[in-house]
């Protein structure tokens, strides 16, 4: 139970050799473990949040929920992370932040 911590890094080279798939991956095993955090809300599926990024403009949306997410667990802004995401950067400022929660 609990965030696994994962290096950013790693995450960063394996998005670009695997065009996005190892991202995929990544965010469905966060959402995963999101599900299981008594913090955040029990009642979301992690398989429909994930598929929700293959779905334009309701990508966004997920993605929202994800820094809410993050936010919740870490109290870092969901919004600066959602903002630099747009610069491809606020996701990984993400996992390092999660790191810091990680068990």
């Amino acid at each position: 139970m609990g965030v696994q911590q994962r290096s950013v890094v790693k995450v960063l080279l394996l998005s670009i050799i695997t065009f996005g798939l190892y991202w995929l991956y990544v965010t469905h095993k966060y959402h995963t473990e999101f599900a299981e955090e008594p913090e955040l809300d029990p009642g979301f599926s992690p398989v429909i949040r994930t598929v929700l990024l293959f779905i334009p403009l309701v990508n966004f949306y997920s993605l929202w929920l994800f820094y809410q997410d993050v936010e919740t667990l870490t109290g870092e802004s969901a919004v600066k992370y959602f903002v630099l995401s747009f610069f491809f950067i606020g996701y990984y400022m993400a996992i390092g932040a999660l790191n810091s929660h990680a068990t």
